[in-house]
């Protein structure tokens, strides 16, 4: 009986043995990327513009008339510390490729069943501050149309290129330092 009781405990210290080498050792490295991916992303949205090409042949595949045209992809923080997915300067195209709507960002779900099997398609995009191009006619009411002008990148870039600039600060002037510096040069 105390053999049976030795090799259960002899089996038992090796099952922890294992787990203490391999499994502990794993959930730290994880636990380490996962800080150090938060910490990153408190300093600026990471860049996955490699997933626009599959999200816009998604999309693109479920519209009919028109399709889509999406310039890059990052993954950020939200105001409440939650992880966003966001796509960057979307524009809806008509079949001739005139734009109907466009939007500097939209925030995306991504649709777990399609995720199943490979894919890399959204469920949910919402469109943030967008543009959209209507036409009203009295024959055929409101309709979307690509007649309407949109400002074009260009013109953007003009328009931030003519802000007036902020007058030169005198060199004697210098920036204030955070109290934390202040107290960490006193204690010198």
């Amino acid at each position: 009986m105390a053999s049976a009781g030795s090799a259960v405990a002899e089996h038992c210290f090796k099952a922890a043995k294992v787990a203490l080498y391999t499994i502990i050792p794993a959930l730290m490295l994880v636990s380490i990327g996962l800080g150090v991916l938060y910490v990153r992303l408190r300093h600026g949205p990471i860049s996955f513009d490699v997933l626009v090409p599959p999200m816009e042949r998604g999309i693109n595949a479920e519209l009919l008339n028109n399709s889509v045209k999406i310039k890059g992809a990052e993954l950020r923080l939200g105001t409440d510390g939650a992880l966003e997915f966001r796509l960057r300067n979307v524009s809806v195209l008509e079949k001739d490729g005139d734009a109907v709507a466009t939007a500097p960002l939209a925030a995306i779900n991504i649709s777990t069943a399609a995720l199943w099997s490979g894919r890399i398609v959204p469920a949910r995009i919402e469109l943030i501050d967008p543009i959209i191009k209507l036409l009203y006619n009295d024959e055929t009411g409101l309709a979307l149309s690509a007649t309407a002008e949109l400002p074009a990148e260009e013109d953007a870039l003009e328009t931030a290129e003519k802000r007036p600039e902020l007058p030169p600060r005198h060199p004697a002037v210098r920036p204030r330092m955070p109290a934390w510096q202040q107290a960490h040069r006193l204690n010198k």
